[in-house]
C-alpha cells in the first residue's frame, strides 16, 4: 500500500511539473505575441511611401552577381 502512494506521489509531482511548463510556455508565449502587437502599432506611424522609400534604399541581396562569393577563402 505505501509503495503504491509513493509512486503515485512520484506521478503527480512529474504530471505537476510538466503541466507547470506547458502553462509558463504558453503564458511566455501569449505575452510575447502582445508585445509585438504593441511594437506593430508603433511602427505603423510611418506612412506608406516612407516605408517605400525606405525599402527602395536597402540593396536586393538576391540580385547579388553569382562571382560575388569567388574570393573569399
Amino acid at each position: 500500500m505505501e509503495e503504491q502512494a509513493i509512486q503515485w506521489g512520484a506521478i503527480a509531482v512529474f504530471g505537476a511539473i510538466v503541466l507547470g511548463s506547458l502553462l509558463l510556455n504558453l503564458g511566455l508565449r501569449w505575452h510575447q505575441r502582445q508585445r509585438r502587437r504593441r511594437a506593430r502599432g508603433f511602427r505603423n506611424m510611418k506612412s506608406m511611401a516612407q516605408k517605400q522609400r525606405e525599402r527602395a534604399r536597402r540593396p536586393d541581396w538576391r540580385q547579388a552577381p553569382p562571382s560575388s562569393q569567388r574570393g573569399w577563402r
